[in-house]
């Protein structure tokens, strides 16, 4: 990436005057990227860094238990800004990582942002961590002296991250607050004119505070109509109560949804590789009912659509611990060696979607981050779905069991609802199910 200032170039000594008396003029494009909840690549670089070097600090030993922002994989927010390039027609291209809610570099994980996505490691707080980070990047960068004719600003995220994306175009463009030309100009520039281009979402899922419906207004995720275009990838299985879709709805022509085949970090990334023993789902328990009937069918139907081998799910009774005699029965399943490698799909689709923005983006990306064999094949359909599908997205469109979406399910898919607190699923006349919320 590139900086522009009195050392880009050395004017020839008979035209010094000439250019010390005209307007230095300098064009800017800074992509942020903001993470999803508990995904962190510092802390991930550190894991890496403790598990493989004898005698390092083990800042990675402190944190490691739990379900933490040390154990994950890179997300595809966190892959793609480590390939931001020139972008044509910019002088200066910049951009710039925050990491998500509830997490902190190098230092243990804060359940406040990570449950309730507030506090110092919240959604907004990540935001204005990132906007201060733009700024001084534009600083560090471009020499005071030089007017920045126009600043491009865009924006990608996953998951809450993909929220604080959407709040940062509020942010940065709100004259009424502390917009970005505010601030730059507090640093000494003059600047004309402020715009956000392309906005990247992975799979919206706000979560704000303990009721979410007024998420939307609370945090102005409707500020994507003021992108000139907006992609989102969205998840066509998730189902969890707590992972609701917020819609870009509001973006009217301008926006672009496509569902797509698997679940939250299917798409935005951030699974571990099968070979890390972590790709598992070891006697998870996906569903509770009363009804043995029940319990028989939704196994079956998971058999049936590819998710698990009737060896890999069973249904468990459990017998009646009160006055009322009546067992339950849950579903139980053992899975393992799930790849990670899907989620690069999402990526090269939005890698695309990106470029055809304007956006700089080395071509390494795709080599480093390719995908082989049976999912040459599934790229193929998701890129032909995607191409001819226009605005008429839906859930629907892979809710079926055709043979090899059974495949990509069992192989490389992950079940990502499960008995718990945080994970429970949606289930509504016996059917899991999604929430959506306009945005």
């Amino acid at each position: 990436m590139s900086e522009f200032g009195e050392s880009a170039f050395s004017p020839a000594p008979e035209e010094v005057e000439e250019k010390q008396e005209e307007t230095k003029k300098v064009k800017v494009r800074i992509s942020l990227f903001f993470d999803g909840t508990l995904n962190n690549r510092i802390n991930i670089d550190q894991r890496i860094e403790d598990e493989n070097t004898p005698g390092s600090n083990k800042i990675y030993q402190r944190y490691k238990d739990g379900d933490n922002s040390y154990e994950g994989e890179y997300t595809n927010i966190a892959k793609m800004e480590r390939y931001v390039d020139d972008a044509e027609d910019y002088q200066v291209t910049l951009s710039s990582y925050t990491e998500g809610p509830g997490t902190r570099d190098k230092g243990g994980d804060k359940l406040v942002g990570a449950a309730l996505g507030k506090g110092s490691t919240g959604i907004t707080a990540k935001v204005e961590k990132g906007i201060k980070d733009a700024v001084n990047r534009v600083k560090q960068s471009v020499e005071s002296d030089f007017v920045i004719e126009l600043l491009t600003i865009d924006v990608f995220g996953f998951s809450r991250g993909a929220a604080g994306a959407r709040n940062c175009i509020y942010e940065v463009l709100n004259t009424g607050k502390n917009p970005i030309k505010s601030r730059i100009e507090e640093k000494g520039y003059d600047i004309t004119k402020v715009e956000v281009c392309f906005a990247g979402l992975y799979d919206t899922v706000a979560s704000h505070g303990i009721f979410y419906s007024d998420d939307t207004a609370d945090l102005n995720l409707t500020a994507v109509n003021r992108a000139r275009k907006v992609v989102q990838l969205a998840a066509a299985e998730e189902h969890r109560k707590k992972f609701n879709l917020t819609l870009i709805a509001s973006a009217g022509r301008k926006g672009h949804e496509y569902y797509l085949p698997g679940v939250h970090s299917d798409i935005g990334g951030g699974y571990r590789p099968a070979s890390s023993g972590k790709a598992v789902e070891n006697q998870m328990g996906i569903y509770w009912t009363m009804s043995q009937q029940n319990a028989e069918q939704e196994r079956q139907r998971l058999i049936d659509s590819g998710w698990y081998k009737p060896d890999e799910i069973e249904v468990i009774r459990v017998p009646a611990f009160d006055a009322s005699g009546l067992d339950d029965f849950y579903v139980e399943v053992t899975r393992d060696n799930i790849s990670n490698e899907y989620s690069r799909i999402p990526l090269h689709i939005m890698t695309k979607f990106a470029r055809e923005s304007g956006i700089g983006l080395n071509g390494e990306l795709e080599s480093d981050e390719g995908v082989s064999g049976f999912l040459s094949s599934v790229k193929q359909r998701l890129d032909a779905y995607v191409a001819q599908i226009g605005r008429k997205s839906k859930v629907d469109d892979w809710l079926n069991n055709e043979a090899w979406l059974r495949q990509l399910r069992h192989d490389y898919l992950h079940f990502s609802a499960h008995l718990s607190i945080a994970h429970g699923p949606r289930i509504e006349n016996y059917k899991r199910t999604r929430k959506t919320y306009y945005g």
